[in-house]
């Protein structure tokens, strides 16, 4: 068995196209109105400045995708304060995907608190040799949230 590490991030937003070309604004996905107040603010990640020199920060949507990928890039122990948190490595082969799965959902479930529908769905695709493809939908607070998409290399 061969342990897993992150080897990129593709991400999507609200406003660009969703892979095959399937456009996410009008297909059920939350585009947030300007002029509503956010529900919940935290810090950005990765830290950042913003333009006063304060560490930056994000809101409502985007920090719950942040939070997911903050977790999904963090191993347990780099955290001092709270050792537990992140992606434990994973061990994996071609006929254990459902328990890859599993491991990632439960990892975010435990650690990200406004998902309120997740499936993560992966397998190693063909033509990339050793990676291990992962699409995570969810919800934010009940509203559809445009997919994030990962690769694990084993």
């Amino acid at each position: 068995m061969k342990k897993a590490g992150v080897l990129f991030m593709a991400t999507r937003t609200n406003l660009e196209l969703v892979p095959g070309g399937v456009s996410g604004l009008g297909q059920g996905f939350n585009r947030r109105d300007s002029r509503i107040q956010p529900r919940i603010r935290g810090i950005s990640y990765p830290l950042a400045l913003d333009g006063q020199g304060n560490l930056a920060t994000s809101e409502d949507e985007q920090l719950t995708k942040e939070q997911i990928l903050s977790v999904l890039e963090t191993k347990p122990g780099e955290r001092v304060m709270r050792q537990s948190y992140g992606l434990p490595n994973l061990e994996f082969n071609s006929y254990q995907f459902s328990l890859v799965n599993n491991n990632l959902e439960r990892t975010i479930r435990a650690e990200v608190r406004n998902v309120s529908y997740l499936r993560v769905i992966g397998d190693i695709s063909g033509e990339s040799q050793g990676l291990y493809r992962v699409r995570i939908e969810y919800s934010e607070n009940g509203t559809r949230q445009v997919p994030i998409e990962i690769a694990l290399q084993d």
